[in-house]
């Protein structure tokens, strides 16, 4: 299978990953700035009808609708939702960190497996501490995209391994007795000519260089007769290929971002909102879900609520790049069915709905 539309850029800036602040404006900001909660543009037209907005690849929004964060950025310790909302306890309790990324002893904060026990100012740390907990560190899950160093006590990514560059304190990552050309890339890896290292599949031909010998983007293998591996399909560009199943998703893995494009995307069948989870509080009610398998595929949410044992329903369009929403105005101590549906050309997807009662002022 090919992938066969492209997203197309305006290209009236320098680069395709910013875009103009207006047309009486020649200002161009990276598009990860727009509507992420800082003025950027003269006009402030970057902070302008965010609840229009599509936020970027990998961005999502925060609870209020309109500020997005990257998403790395919530449950890390660290506010950047205007409203709190990336930070909120509820919500980072039952919150699934990302791949490469595992909770502090806290439970609610997530950090990256590599920064486990490390003593530098790059990565971000556990603020209860417990990263630099050596029997934390050596009883913590190192992930599937990662693995222990001998010392038993840090992690390494796979594709960090044997690469020239030491990631474990005690070198093991680097150690010739791990870094012979016997070596066996885990699924999903590519080996790089010297027969050592091994980089990530969809990062060969990419236009970007990972293995150190520069191999993954050697002309002749970067070419539209290069064949895809088992379980893997091409880009539109007929030459990147990325996992069966990864198209999408929300996060391009395409350079082209051809796996995402809304016209292969929004007409396959809506996804399924998971994990759906609704905390009251003051009057309000603080509703959260995870993002459903191929959240590429839903071209916006909606939200329908309305009292239990009444027949009265009302619907909020909460548009695309969601996982969170604060319904207002609520009666007290009442109890209120809510539930949340995604959407695309196909029609409207499976409504997912939980039950909750909303405590006094």
């Amino acid at each position: 299978m090919v992938l066969a539309i492209a997203r197309t850029y305006d290209d009236t800036c320098r680069y395709n990953t910013i875009k103009h602040c207006s047309t009486d404006y020649d200002d161009c900001v990276w598009i990860r700035e727009w509507c992420d909660g800082k003025t950027d543009c003269a006009d402030l037209s970057d902070e302008a009808n965010c609840t229009e907005y599509t936020c970027s690849n990998y961005r999502t929004k925060c609870a209020n609708g309109y500020q997005c964060l990257h998403r790395y950025q919530f449950c890390d310790g660290d506010v950047d939702c205007t409203d709190g909302s990336d930070e909120d306890e509820a919500f980072c309790q039952d919150y699934k960190c990302l791949d490469g990324y595992m909770k502090c002893r806290d439970g609610q904060q997530c950090i990256m497996v590599d920064a486990m026990c490390r003593l530098d100012t790059v990565r971000q740390h556990c603020n209860d501490g417990s990263d630099m907990d050596e029997e934390f560190c050596k009883a913590a899950d190192c992930g599937d995209n990662a693995r222990k160093c001998d010392d038993g006590a840090h992690c390494v990514y796979d594709s960090n391994m044997c690469n020239g560059f030491q990631t474990c304190p005690d070198g093991s990552d680097e150690a010739l007795q791990n870094c012979t050309k016997d070596r066996q890339c885990q699924s999903g890896l590519w080996k790089c000519a010297d027969g050592i290292e091994c980089i990530d599949e969809k990062f060969v031909c990419d236009k970007w260089r990972y293995c150190s010998d520069k191999s993954d983007e050697n002309p002749e293998l970067c070419t539209p007769d290069r064949q895809c591996p088992s379980g893997y399909s091409k880009c539109a560009d007929g030459i990147q290929c990325i996992a069966d199943g990864k198209e999408c998703t929300g996060d391009s893995e395409c350079i082209d971002f051809s796996d995402e494009s809304p016209e292969i995307c929004h007409n396959k069948l809506p996804p399924v909102v998971k994990d759906l989870r609704a905390i009251p509080y003051q009057g309000k009610i603080k509703v959260f879900w995870t993002w459903p398998d191929f959240a590429g595929s839903a071209r916006g949410y909606k939200i329908i609520y309305g009292k239990e044992l009444s027949s009265v329903r009302h619907t909020q369009d909460l548009g695309p790049s969601r996982i969170m929403h604060i319904i207002n105005n609520l009666e007290p101590y009442t109890s209120y069915a809510i539930s949340v549906v995604t959407y695309n050309n196909m029609g409207v997807g499976q409504e997912v709905t939980v039950k909750v009662t909303t405590t006094g002022e």
